[in-house]
């Protein structure tokens, strides 16, 4: 359901006419109390001189005068209440909202984001709960940091382009990134980043939005920070805001906050994780519309209940490794060649086809290798290997694929290859 943001101001216009026509009936009460209270302490005052001067005129010591005291001093007193009663009606008159408002801030918002922003339009909510889990929705999340062994500790939370929030996860010791990646394997092409980004096209909007909620008759805006030009012959300050000038194209260049008026759903938002102290517990049950249930919901999917990578529990000897890759291995050796096969990868390949024998050991995972091959000239090619268990070694007929072409004479400059299960690199050792 929408609504034209003119009509969200139109009940405030009417609830502020009926304001100003109550204090107009109000003000003639209170004119009308006035008048009979200051004619009652005239009363009052009169009664009070003439009973002092009856008081004045006794002479006779042996004349009770206690009565006549009292009713003075009981005068008086009605003389004190009726001042203190006519003082609050003073006050009461001065706080009459007499005099319609103006409301030239609310047409001049309603006039900047249908111009200026092409925003008409408010999406109406019934409630906060809804408004929060629609504009949540899509909300980019990526893992910031994480553990030696893959738990998440921090994600950051991309509101939209200017707003980004890092909140801090307990993970417990069951939540492990799928795309974790240790040093030793960092250069695996088959992980991405640890990101959320099947929604992350949908936030942050680029569009300026506008919402308003029931239960509390809000307005929530993109951003209540508005900035917009006007020609200096048509400028007219009507409201307290900024403004520089751009004297060659004659406008003004104007900024204005309009945070009296609206809320900015970024900052609500902002304000909602600053609020929880507790770092997010994966573990922990939220309210199924929270905002920290959506953000767990997220990282949770990022994870798995156990580690990507296993840790090597034995160290295999060179024959044994081999024995265990022989398929891999000997495809690699036996496979086609290609234009792209070339530097370090050629002549490990040219090696291996001619009974060269590389020399295998274990690393600190399962399934991850390296190698050192000598070469005829005395010098070493060294490399790592990576065996994707999930998959079928190759044949004789697989075809390499290059992942990442390089000449291999450093580490960080060499190929890699995928041939079935096994990816390789290699470089000059």
């Amino acid at each position: 359901m929408n609504i034209q943001i003119k009509d969200y101001f139109a009940p405030l216009k009417v609830a502020d006419a009926q304001l100003v026509s109550e204090a107009e009936k109000k003000k003639d009460e209170i004119e009308k109390l006035h008048k009979e209270k200051c004619q009652e302490i005239e009363r009052l005052e009169s009664e009070k001189s003439k009973k002092e001067k009856i008081l004045r005129n006794v002479n006779d010591e042996d004349v009770d005068v206690s009565k006549l005291t009292g009713k003075i001093i009981d005068l008086e007193f009605q003389i004190k209440n009726c001042g203190s009663e006519i003082e609050s009606l003073k006050r009461q008159y001065e706080n009459l909202q007499t005099k319609p408002k103006d409301f030239l801030r609310e047409d001049l918002l309603v006039s900047l984001l249908k111009n200026v922003y092409k925003c008409s339009e408010a999406v109406v909510f019934e409630n906060q709960d809804d408004f929060l889990a629609s504009i949540i929705n899509g909300l980019s999340i990526n893992v910031s940091n994480s553990d030696s062994e893959g738990c998440p500790l921090e994600c950051n939370v991309q509101i939209d382009a200017n707003h980004q929030m890092t909140v801090k996860i307990n993970s417990g010791n069951n939540h492990f990134l799928k795309n974790f990646r240790p040093k030793s394997l960092e250069w695996l092409p088959i992980h991405q980043p640890d990101e959320i980004s099947s929604k992350a096209s949908q936030h942050p909007k680029k569009e300026f939005c506008a919402y308003v909620l029931k239960d509390s008759n809000r307005l929530f805006l993109s951003n209540t920070k508005i900035e917009w030009s006007t020609h200096k012959s048509k400028a007219k300050e009507i409201i307290k805001c900024e403004y520089w000038h751009n004297d060659r194209d004659g406008y003004h260049n104007n900024k204005d906050d309009f945070a009296d008026l609206a809320g900015s759903w970024p900052d609500l938002l902002k304000e909602i994780l600053n609020s929880n102290d507790e770092p997010l517990d994966l573990n922990k049950k939220y309210e199924p519309k929270s905002v920290l249930n959506y953000i767990k919901k997220q990282v949770v999917e990022m994870t798995n209940p156990e580690p990507s990578f296993k840790a090597c529990k034995e160290q295999l000897t060179s024959q044994e490794i081999y024995q265990k890759i022989k398929a891999d291995w000997d495809a690699f050796s036996g496979c086609p060649w290609s234009a792209d096969i070339k530097g370090r990868l050629a002549l490990l390949k040219f090696y291996v086809e001619n009974g060269e024998r590389a020399r295998f050991w274990s690393t600190e995972f399962d399934g991850h290798y390296g190698f050192r091959l000598r070469t005829r000239d005395h010098d070493w090619i060294v490399g790592t290997i990576f065996i994707l268990s999930a998959e079928k070694p190759a044949t004789q007929k697989t075809i390499i694929q290059v992942i990442k072409k390089g000449e291999g004479y450093e580490e960080h400059g060499s190929p890699i290859i995928k041939l079935g299960r096994m990816l390789l690199r290699c470089w000059h050792g």
